[in-house]
């Protein structure tokens, strides 16, 4: 029984969210990186620009919620019997769920970090506020080093295994479910910004 309902299912999205002639891919890129220092915090402002697939914009308008992971990574140069290394010195990922509400037509956009929601009237409204980062606390002056360099990198990719099942399996095979910008990084060094970094 159990099998006859997940096939019923499965064929059911496969024919809802089936790839078409008008099907569009999406993208994810990062625009504007720019790390800086202010009140003993490092900083991070952003701009992220969206480009959601068809098989997403149906999703949504089906009650289906899009979720996407925000990954910061703070590296530290070292030096060991001369030869120099990276190591991880601080990771940051977080969650951000993009929802529609058919009752109401509006867009949600609820942050799993700060467990805060916001309500558009568009989707285009929404996404451009979603890719909005400004002044976001990454880490303290103070646990900085000041006779070595670090590096930041920042990316965002949609999580395809917050999907229902079945289409978790038809995203395996449709390119159109995989959006991630490429890693963008950037060079700091805690003497020489603490006037501002710039990019």
């Amino acid at each position: 029984m159990r099998i006859w309902l997940f096939s019923l299912l499965f064929l059911s999205s496969a024919a809802l969210f089936a790839e078409d002639n008008l099907s569009t891919p999406g993208s994810i890129h990062i625009s504007y990186f720019h790390p800086h220092f202010k009140a003993e915090k490092l900083l991070i402002d952003s701009q992220v620009m969206f480009t959601l697939s068809t098989e997403m914009e149906k999703a949504l308008k089906h009650n289906i919620p899009l979720t996407f992971d925000i990954e910061f990574k703070v590296f530290e140069e070292n030096k060991l019997f001369g030869f120099n290394y990276q190591s991880t010195f601080k990771t940051v990922h977080y969650q951000i769920k993009v929802l529609y509400f058919n009752y109401s037509h509006q867009f949600i956009i609820s942050n799993q970090r700060s467990q805060t929601s916001q309500m558009f009237n568009s989707l285009e409204d929404a996404m451009r506020t979603f890719g909005t980062i400004r002044n976001f606390e990454l880490i303290n002056l103070a646990d900085l080093s000041t006779d070595k360099e670090y590096s930041i990198a920042f990316k965002v990719s949609f999580n395809r295994w917050k999907l229902p099942t079945a289409l978790i399996i038809d995203s395996l095979t449709n390119e159109n479910w995989y959006l991630a910008s490429d890693w963008r990084e950037m060079t700091i060094n805690r003497d020489l910004c603490i006037n501002g970094c710039t990019n």
